[in-house]
C-alpha cells in the first residue's frame, strides 16, 4: 500500500515491506526505478537503494540539516539512472 504523510510527496509509487521503501508502481514515480528497488533515507540525508532489476545498490552518505534542503540524494540518484542508460 502506498504511503507518505507529506501531502506535497505522498509517494504513491512505494509501499512498506521488511522494514524498508519498496516500489510498488515504478510508472508512479517521479525519477527511473524499477518495480521491486528497495531503500531508505536517513534523517540527515543518507540515502540507500538497491534494484534487483539492474543488480545495483548504492548508499549516499550525507550529513545536512534539513535532509532535503538541497535534494542532493535525489539528484545523485537521477545521475546514477542516468549514467545506466547512457
Amino acid at each position: 500500500m502506498p504511503f507518505g504523510t507529506n501531502p506535497n510527496n505522498p509517494m504513491l509509487d512505494r509501499g512498506w515491506g521488511y522494514g524498508m521503501a519498496v516500489v510498488v508502481d515504478e510508472t508512479m514515480s517521479a525519477y527511473g526505478t524499477n518495480n521491486g528497488e528497495f531503500g531508505w533515507s536517513g534523517s540527515l540525508g543518507t540515502f540507500s537503494w538497491a534494484d534487483p532489476v539492474s543488480g545495483t545498490s548504492v548508499v549516499i552518505m550525507l550529513q545536512i540539516q534539513p535532509s532535503g534542503a538541497y535534494n542532493i540524494a535525489s539528484k545523485f540518484k537521477a545521475m546514477v539512472h542516468q549514467s545506466m542508460i547512457d
